[in-house]
């Protein structure tokens, strides 16, 4: 995502030296960190602020951390998602028959079973999607076009007969690979709740504006049941919402090159793009017609009684991060943590608790996450990062209580002679459909700007 290089280290390494070179970076950070901790102690038992020279090098320091940090994440959540997919299946592709919208029925990936919260990448594909001849004849018409000499399959590729060529349906391997690449570019995929479901469909109004009350002690054998009115439906549908059409143009030449995989081709392209996307409605969306963002105000979401102040307008404040993880009930505590951009974690790096020990800790080992107050945090570009009065800049919570719901029946038209003038062809991405919304207000705590 455009990191820096420390070191002149690789920015990936081979899978047979990432743990060794893993090791290094968090090693690296300890350093840093040990370093930038010396500056800001020094200036603190001086009581001064920092010298033109030394602000220059602790800003150096500084954007060092981030990269980083963004590197250790990126290979944490690699390692991660390997032995998930390891313990499960081996590949997401192998998992395809495990979940079908065959019948139309949503499924949910829960965000509640042990050991998957939040983080399954099986992918809802019918399993015609998934067979061999199937995959060939979309890898042999995306190429060229061509289709002769696999008749046998082209009635199921074809979904659109209209006269001039149709739609064709995206193979399996195609959308389980822009599915699980997602998870690289969506940093809250693998946290919130997702369900599958068919395009157009509805998961009815599931905002819970109340909740199952406590139970009650019985007096006797005999006890009468307890009704209990305490669950409320909220009055926004979770359903998802068509994406427009994305057309891709591509040289004639490099989509027939036999050196290039064109599926993973395709993935790249359209990875990144459909992940900035749902990214940014899942964070800033104003639910209309679009999921209902993180960061936007609302009684069908998170209202405005969830705000805690910054304490100031332009900085963070350790009272500030306290008050707003002591306003979370405990319920919601242990899957809770903090989401914010960088210059959220560049502010919370310079604050002391009362008792001089830094908010901010850095994980030493691998598999151990980075800290605010004792709790794991995600850093996201497409958090608002606009440090001035009355703005949205931090949030914590149990993100699990974000509800997702893709359609992802994904379908691709060649086009040919539009653009053959250029040498390109023109690849026509359609079918695909989102929504999402807070699920439960009271399992987040904004933080805005005083």
């Amino acid at each position: 995502m455009g990191d820096r290089r420390i070191n002149g280290g690789p920015d990936e390494a081979p899978e047979g030296n990432a743990m060794k070179v893993l090791k290094e970076r968090i090693e690296e950070r300890g350093r840093l960190w040990d370093a930038q901790k010396k500056m800001l102690d020094l200036v603190e038992t001086e009581k001064r602020a920092f010298t033109e020279e030394e602000q220059t090098t602790y800003d150096k320091m500084e954007a060092d951390m981030q990269t980083l940090d963004g590197y250790i994440e990126r290979r944490q959540a690699h390692i991660e998602r390997g032995l998930t997919l390891s313990a499960s299946a081996g590949t997401v592709v192998g998992n395809l028959a495990m979940v079908s919208d065959v019948d139309g029925a949503p499924e949910l990936e829960s965000a509640a079973a042990p050991g998957l919260r939040g983080r399954s990448n099986m992918v809802s594909i019918t399993d015609w999607r998934a067979r061999k001849d199937y995959t060939e004849a979309f890898r042999s018409y995306i190429r060229s076009g061509d289709l002769r000499g696999i008749e046998a399959v082209r009635a199921t590729l074809q979904v659109d007969v209209d006269a001039g060529g149709g739609f064709y349906a995206a193979s399996a391997p195609l959308l389980s690979g822009i599915l699980a690449n997602l998870d690289t570019v969506i940093a809250l995929l693998g946290l919130i709740t997702r369900f599958t479901c068919g395009y157009g469909e509805s998961l009815g109004q599931i905002t819970l504006d109340g909740d199952v009350s406590e139970f009650e002690w019985g007096t006797g054998e005999l006890t009468a049941a307890a009704e209990d009115t305490g669950v409320a439906f909220g009055k926004r549908e979770l359903k998802v919402h068509p994406l427009k059409r994305k057309l891709i143009k591509v040289s004639k030449r490099l989509i027939a090159s036999p050196w290039l995989d064109v599926e993973s081709f395709l993935v790249d392209r359209v990875n990144v793009q459909l992940g900035n996307t749902l990214n940014r409605a899942f964070m800033l969306g104003t639910g209309a017609l679009q999921p209902l963002g993180l960061f936007v105000a609302s009684d069908d979401g998170i209202p405005t009684s969830r705000d805690v102040t910054t304490g100031s307008a332009t900085n963070l404040t350790a009272d500030a991060l306290i008050d707003a993880q002591d306003t979370l009930k405990t319920g919601y505590q242990a899957g809770a943590r903090w989401l914010t951009n960088k210059g959220g974690i560049t502010r919370a790096r310079k604050l002391k608790l009362s008792d001089s020990q830094m908010i901010w800790q850095p994980g030493l080992q691998v598999g151990q996450p980075s800290q605010l107050l004792g709790k794991p945090y995600v850093v996201d570009d497409m958090v608002p990062d606009t440090w001035t009065t009355a703005k949205y800049v931090m949030m914590y919570g149990d993100f699990s209580y974000y509800w997702a719901a893709v359609a992802l029946s994904m379908t691709v038209q060649r086009l040919v002679e539009v653009y053959a003038s250029t040498g390109q062809i023109g690849l026509l991405f359609d079918n695909m459909a989102a929504d999402g919304m807070p699920a439960k207000a009271e399992a987040f705590v904004r933080l805005k700007t005083a």
